[in-house]
C-alpha cells in the first residue's frame, strides 16, 4: 500500500521518515540541500520588532 503525502509535503523526498515512524535523520539526510544564495531573500524588521527592540534595549540600560 502506497501511502500518499499530504500538500504540505509535495516535493519532500520519502524515506523511512514517511513509512514507518518518525526519524529526523532520515528526513534530514534524504532532503537537506546547501543554500549557496545571498542573504537578498532576507526582509528587515517590522515596526513591531522595532518597538519592541527599543523597549528592550531602554530595560537593559
Amino acid at each position: 500500500m502506497e501511502r500518499v503525502f499530504m500538500d504540505e509535503w509535495e516535493g519532500f523526498v520519502p524515506g523511512r521518515w514517511s513509512r514507518t515512524s518518525i526519524n529526523l535523520r532520515d528526513f534530514i539526510h534524504l532532503n537537506y540541500k546547501l543554500y549557496e544564495g545571498d542573504e537578498s531573500f532576507l526582509e528587515g524588521p517590522t515596526e513591531a520588532t522595532k518597538q519592541l527592540w527599543d523597549q528592550v534595549m531602554d530595560l537593559s540600560e
